[in-house]
């Protein structure tokens, strides 16, 4: 399991801790996934680890039991990125929630003001 996260997160581009961010576990635990050492890890963190390295909700399971790693599944679609967001918000505390919401309105913004004094950045 160790090996087939490790490519997969490569495959992704993601670091460890973007890995933890997306999938609500904390970079020890995803540590000691990747260590490859002997333990026990509960069905909702493989489903929830598997999901973050877009993959199904199973995958790790299925590699635990000796199968292989599945073909990546890229959410690309705009459905698909809002259901990813809005499954990572549904995680955060209320006081979280709205810390991301302001650095949000906060990144908007500076696009926004981007554009508008970079007109080759539109479109």
């Amino acid at each position: 399991m160790a090996q087939a996260m490790v490519r997969r997160q490569r495959e992704l581009g993601l670091a460890q801790r973007e890995v933890a961010f997306r999938s609500g576990v904390s970079v020890a635990t995803l540590r000691k996934m990747q260590s490859g050492a002997p333990a026990t890890f509960r069905p909702q963190t493989l489903a929830r680890v598997s999901e973050a390295l877009e993959w199904p909700s199973n995958a790790l399971l299925l590699v635990l039991e000796g199968g292989r790693p599945p073909p990546a599944r890229r959410t690309t679609t705009t459905a698909g990125r809002e259901a990813r967001l809005a499954a990572m918000c549904a995680r955060l505390a209320a006081h979280e929630f709205r810390a991301v919401e302001r650095l949000v309105e906060e990144l908007l913004k500076g696009s926004r003001a981007t554009e508008a004094t970079d007109p080759s950045r539109t479109g």
